[in-house]
């Protein structure tokens, strides 16, 4: 599958006319005009590291997955910058871009 960065700084996560097959990202579709717009310009630079949007948290984490010491449940969660990552998003002001690795709610 091919996965599209949209203008909107979120990979698409949906597609918004099934008949064009037009990639949409859900977040942000109706908030903000690039949510439907690829950027095509984008580049992960070498070496860029993403964590988990849940990254240092316990709250409401179900504690599942390799990302997660057992005893404490805290997600540790970080992974290279890569479109492939679920709900990726670039964050270029910040030391991580964001993924989420289905620590808070599984894949239900």
């Amino acid at each position: 599958m091919t996965h599209y960065m949209m203008k909107c700084g979120h990979v698409a996560q949906a597609i918004k006319d099934k008949d064009i097959a037009k990639p949409v990202c859900v977040i942000c579709f109706g908030i903000n005009k690039g949510a439907d717009e690829i950027d095509t310009s984008y580049v992960i630079p070498e070496g860029r590291r993403a964590r988990c949007l849940y990254y240092g948290e316990r709250e409401g984490s179900r504690g599942e997955g390799p990302c997660h010491s057992q005893s404490d449940r805290v997600c540790r969660c970080e992974k290279s910058s890569s479109l492939d990552l679920a709900f990726f998003e670039r964050q270029p002001d910040k030391e991580f871009d964001g993924f989420y690795c289905g620590c808070a709610f599984g894949w239900d």
